[in-house]
């Protein structure tokens, strides 16, 4: 009897460990892969789970489940965690099997977690590449550029996602040139507190309210357009941490295929080097030549100047011939193209 209740016992325990190393979760994928390196060289699905908002390489499989390249998907999956004894050298802890399939989507339909770059406002062509959203499905939020500040917003969906309902919208708060602070406030007012039909025709996506477009949107134009764009330019800068620059106005020209930089701060020259992808940038060996600010304030303004230069962790995206750089989220340099 007792051998009885210690086999019982032991079942119990090692059940009540399997639910707990157990889970569903919601996986999201890309409708394209990426060459990675796990064991060997192979192609990476992007995934994204559950509420995350950035896509990561997926370096296991999911039995189960057969990917089609050129398909969004949304799917739900148990995820076991195994114990480290049974392990195998090189490979993940964590095994995958798909539970439910819960949709599968043409990339050319597809309108959830996808960028996408308004062309269009209440009829009216915009400034290009000044507003960008992202229409996340496991957040159920809009969130990304407006005009100049950056802007989240949570909405409620049906059950295809072919509908939602939009609140107000929540976001930074920084001062920006008349002309984009007038766009950002019209697209954010046109936004919120409206039911609103997503309709992808011919590949731009329409937000339509009581059978009127409200907005038209494409998909962003490719990164490498924008290295182009921005490679042997000469910018000068108009806003430095959220104050608009007034004089001396400091230049930038990046060479991209060199990977190098030089230009102008307040009062010197400078120059260094370059590391830039299609959506971060950094700056290193930043040197200046030895003059003077005898204005305090350009020398203060230098100091900044280089500061910024000289910081970890920067983005960058361009938009109607200007070249904005964030750290944290947030803008901390504003270049306009140089005459």
């Amino acid at each position: 009897m007792k051998k009885r209740a210690l086999m019982v016992t032991l079942f119990t325990v090692v059940t009540a460990v399997s639910l707990q190393a157990q889970v569903v979760r919601s996986v999201f994928v890309k409708d394209t892969t990426t060459p990675c390196t796990g064991v060997a060289p192979m192609n990476c699905l992007n995934v994204r789970f559950d509420q995350a908002t950035e896509w990561e390489l997926f370096y296991s499989s999911i039995e189960g489940f057969e990917y089609e390249p050129g398909y969004q998907y949304e799917l739900l999956v148990e995820e076991t965690v195994l114990p480290q004894n049974q392990v195998p050298a090189d490979a993940s802890s964590k095994r995958y099997k798909l539970k439910k399939q819960v949709c599968k989507i043409a990339a050319s339909q597809a309108v959830w977690n996808q960028n996408w770059t308004l062309t269009e406002l209440n009829g009216k062509k915009v400034l290009p590449d000044a507003v960008k959203v992202e229409f996340n499905a496991g957040t159920n939020s809009i969130y990304g550029k407006s005009g100049c500040n950056s802007f989240t917003m949570a909405v409620k969906t049906n059950k295809k996602k072919t509908k939602i309902t939009t609140q107000q919208a929540a976001g930074t708060l920084m001062a920006c040139p008349p002309e984009l602070m007038k766009l950002e406030d019209e697209f954010l007012e046109t936004l919120a507190d409206k039911k609103i039909d997503l309709k992808v025709v011919d590949g731009q996506l329409q937000l339509i309210h009581k059978k009127a477009v409200l907005m038209t949107f494409s998909k962003p134009t490719a990164a490498k357009s924008a290295l182009t764009y921005i490679s042997n330019k000469k910018f000068k800068l108009i806003q430095l941490n959220g104050k608009t620059v007034e004089k001396s106005h400091p230049e930038l020209t990046l060479d991209v295929a060199n990977k190098k930089i030089n230009g102008k701060t307040s009062c010197n020259n400078f120059f260094g080097t370059l590391d830039i992808t299609e959506k971060t940038i950094g700056f290193g060996g930043v040197g200046t030549t030895r003059m003077a600010c005898m204005d305090e304030k350009l020398a203060q303004q230098e100091k900044d100047f280089l500061a910024v230069l000289n910081s970890n962790g920067l983005s960058y995206d361009v938009a109607d011939q200007t070249l904005n750089i964030y750290k944290n989220n947030k803008l901390v340099l504003m270049f306009g193209l140089s005459d």
